[in-house]
C-alpha cells in the first residue's frame, strides 16, 4: 500500500468506530488513535519499522481494527519476528467486522490471510531432544522462554537467526546455541549422562512453637506446684505445733503464727497459678502438632531434641531446657 493508501485507510476506519468498538471510543480517544496511525503509517513508509511499530501496537490496543493490525504485523515481519507476526495475521482475520464497515477493513483481512500464507514456509522451525534423561527431570530455556516437557521432540516456529538454549537437569546445565535459517529444520540433542535422581533434601523434627510454649508452660506450673506443695508441708506442720503450743486465750509463739498467717496466700496463689499454668500447658501439648518436618542446614544435619525441666533452690524457682 502507497503512502496515499495509507492516509485513505487511516481516514476511512474511523467512521465505524461506534459500530466496531465494544465500547464507544470519547472524542480524545479518537483522535489519539487516529495520530497514532498516521505515524506509524508514515514510518512505515519510510522503512523505520521499530519506531513505526511502537506508534500501531498502541494504537491496536486502544481500538483493534484490521487495517491497523495488518499493518503492525507487517512490522513485525520486517523486523525478522516471524512467529509473532503470523499470530498477527491470524488475529486481524478473526476480529468481527459488521456489514457497514469500511472496505478497508476487509481488504486488510484478505491481505492477512494472503501475507500469512506467504510467510509460513519462510518460518523455520528448532526441535530440541534430550537423551539419557526424562523430560520431565530437565527444565529448559529457549532463549528465556520456558519450555514445557510435551515440547521436547517436537519441532517448533521460530524466528530467523541465533537462539540459546539452556538445559538444568539436578544441576548439570548443558547451553547450546542454534542459527536457524529461513524455512529451515534445526536440531539440538541434550544429552546427559544417565544417572539416579538425587535423594531428597535431608530434614530434620523441628519442634513447633506451639509445643515449645506448652512445655515452658507445663515447667513453669509444675514448679509454681512443688512450690506450692512444699510450702503448704510446712505450713500445715507449722499448724499442728502452734496448735499444741498455744490456747485460747494465750500464745507463746504468735510471732510464728504470724509468719504462718503470712505463708498462706502465697502458698495459695502459687498453687492455684502453678495448677492453671501447668493444665494449659497440657491442653496445648495434646492440640498442637509435635513437630514439622524442615530442610537440615549443612552445619546441623542431625536432629536436635528439646526438653525442658523446672529448677528448684533456695531461693529462687527457674528452667532449664534445650531447644
Amino acid at each position: 500500500m502507497h503512502i496515499a493508501g495509507w492516509m485513505l485507510a487511516t481516514s476511512l476506519f474511523f467512521g465505524t468506530i461506534p459500530a466496531m468498538a465494544q465500547d464507544e471510543l470519547d472524542d480524545a480517544s479518537r483522535a489519539t488513535v487516529r495520530r497514532l496511525a498516521d505515524e506509524g503509517g508514515k514510518l512505515y513508509q519510510d522503512g523505520q519499522y521499530a519506531a513505526a511499530l511502537e506508534k500501531l501496537q498502541r494504537a491496536y490496543a486502544i481500538y483493534p481494527v484490521p487495517s491497523i493490525g495488518y499493518y503492525s504485523a507487517r512490522c513485525l515481519e520486517a523486523l525478522g519476528r516471524w512467529v509473532e507476526a503470523s499470530e498477527r495475521y491470524v488475529e486481524v482475520t478473526r476480529l468481527d467486522i459488521p456489514a457497514t464497515a469500511a472496505e478497508v477493513h476487509r481488504k486488510a483481512q484478505a491481505n492477512a490471510i494472503e501475507a500469512r500464507d506467504k510467510l509460513l514456509p519462510r518460518i523455520p522451525r528448532l526441535q530440541v531432544n534430550v537423551k539419557g534423561a526424562a523430560p520431565e527431570d530437565v527444565s529448559i530455556k529457549i532463549d528465556d522462554v520456558t519450555l514445557k516437557p510435551a515440547q521436547v521432540g517436537l519441532a517448533r516456529p521460530a524466528d530467523p537467526g541465533e537462539h540459546v538454549i539452556v538445559a538444568d537437569r539436578w544441576g548439570d546445565v548443558l547451553e547450546r546455541r542454534a542459527i536457524l535459517e529461513e524455512g529451515g529444520l534445526r536440531t539440538v540433542d541434550l544429552v546427559f549422562e544417565v544417572r539416579e535422581p538425587p535423594p531428597p533434601p535431608a530434614t530434620k523434627e523441628e519442634v513447633t512453637a506451639i509445643r515449645i510454649t506448652s512445655y515452658v508452660l507445663m515447667g513453669v506450673g509444675g514448679a509454681g506446684m512443688i512450690t506450692g506443695a512444699i510450702t503448704g508441708s510446712i505450713l500445715l506442720v507449722e499448724d499442728n505445733r502452734l496448735s499444741d503450743e498455744c490456747s485460747v486465750d494465750r500464745c507463746s509463739a504468735r510471732s510464728d503464727v504470724g509468719l504462718a498467717n503470712a505463708m498462706r496466700l502465697p502458698t495459695t496463689i502459687s498453687l492455684a497459678a502453678g495448677g492453671g499454668l501447668f493444665a494449659t500447658g497440657l491442653l496445648m501439648y495434646y492440640l498442637a502438632p509435635a513437630s514439622a518436618k524442615v530442610e537440615a542446614s549443612p552445619e546441623e544435619p542431625g536432629t536436635e531434641e528439646v526438653s525442658v525441666m523446672p529448677l528448684l533452690g533456695p531461693g529462687f524457682v527457674g528452667l532449664s531446657g534445650t531447644f
